[in-house]
């Protein structure tokens, strides 16, 4: 009986993802592949699609939390601040 990680694609981190992507994609452009084999590829591909974008997302948040924390901490205010220790 396969692991709950192997089928939970929300685990993977966002290269893990894309590389799937591209897996699923060079399997789709075989082709001899089957109809019905595609559609399943397609759709497990657009559901892989979606993880990825909330995951990018999510690292983008990341990203500008972090600039607006360095962006604050580097303000005339602090500079100020620090000047009067």
């Amino acid at each position: 009986m396969p692991k709950k990680e192997d089928n939970d694609v929300s685990v993977l981190s966002l290269e893990e993802l894309i590389e799937k992507l591209n897996q699923i994609l060079n399997k789709l452009e075989d082709e001899e592949l089957p109809l019905e084999e595609a559609v399943e590829l397609f759709a497990s591909g657009a559901e892989l699609n979606k993880i990825a974008r909330e995951k990018l997302s999510e690292i983008e948040n990341r990203i500008k939390l972090i600039k607006k924390g360095l962006a604050s901490e580097y303000s005339e205010e602090n500079f100020q601040q620090e000047d009067d220790e």
